[in-house]
């Protein structure tokens, strides 16, 4: 028995000139599939390019980028991090969020989870040489170019609705881990990998029907978060059209979760359904005629 399948794109997947046609020319029943794990990177990829959640990307990669730039900047962290964790097997460096494999970016998300409250501490020693009695002045002298930096991303990823964002981010792609390493296994067949793809549309699902019971503990993950790093909880700035207004923070403690709910965790997941049960990024089999 023989199959073929790969990425989308024509010169691959065309029944007239691609390589498909080419190798069905050979074996007419080696029919063409659309590869599950590309059309897994093409959902999620799509599900990220929401704004809100677009912004909150830049803003971690931003975060990575300063610290894997620089030895010294690295340094910092390091520090911080070797003194509140002493187990070594715990201790976890950034990683750089994965340009190609979205579903890989979880492993680079759960990283900067653990080590969120870490980090706020290293950019606020470098911005602000707050920390000092605590970790020492090895890494008190910075020039003001690296302060300057360091401040601008301590403010752009401690804002609780970058908080509430990235957890629902982190919340979704949880249910991907380790899938794109299974939907490449030499010995995975189509109906397997089926399987695991309608498995995790289910979730998905689920999520979208008990939306209450599903953002509940990622709020309060994120007030307990925020806590920690002395950020309180503030309204989303969202339109007129929902009867709050839009250019300033509203300080309503009984609206703030149901208001998060609506307009980050609903719209995030949505989007996330939408564009998984779009034919365009269907993981249904997939031949051409």
């Amino acid at each position: 028995m023989r199959g073929q399948g790969y990425d989308g794109a024509s010169n691959m997947s065309s029944a007239v000139v691609g390589v498909q046609a080419l190798i069905q020319k050979e074996a007419p029943l080696a029919f063409y599939v659309h590869c599950h794990g590309h059309c897994l990177n093409l959902v999620i990829s799509k599900s990220c390019a929401l704004p809100q959640v677009r912004n909150v990307i830049d803003r971690l990669q931003d975060c990575c980028r300063y610290f894997l730039s620089s030895p010294k900047q690295s340094g910092v962290l390091e520090l911080i991090v070797t003194h509140n964790v002493q187990d070594q097997s715990k201790r976890r460096p950034l990683l750089d969020l994965c340009k190609t494999r979205w579903a890989e970016r979880h492993s680079a998300y759960q990283h900067f989870y653990q080590a969120f409250v870490f980090i706020v501490e290293a950019l606020e020693l470098t911005g602000f040489k707050h920390h000092l009695a605590k970790y020492g002045d090895m890494f008190a002298d910075w020039d003001s170019a690296s302060r300057s930096v360091a401040q601008q991303i301590l403010a752009s990823i401690t804002s609780f609705n970058v908080i509430i964002v990235f957890l629902t981010v982190y919340q979704f792609l949880s249910h991907l881990t380790g899938i794109t390493v299974k939907l490449q296994k030499s010995l995975l067949d189509i109906v397997e990998a089926h399987e695991m793809i309608t498995e995790v549309a289910r979730i998905y699902q689920r999520e979208r029907e008990n939306i209450d019971s599903s953002f509940g503990p990622i709020y309060t993950q994120g007030v307990r978060l925020g806590e920690k790093i002395g950020t309180t909880t503030t309204m989303p700035r969202i339109t007129s059209s929902m009867g709050i207004q839009e250019k300033r923070g509203n300080f309503l403690p009984r609206l703030h979760h149901r208001t998060y709910q609506s307009a980050v965790f609903a719209s995030i997941t949505a989007c996330y359904f939408t564009t998984w049960s779009c034919p365009q990024y269907s993981m249904h089999k997939r031949t051409q005629p």
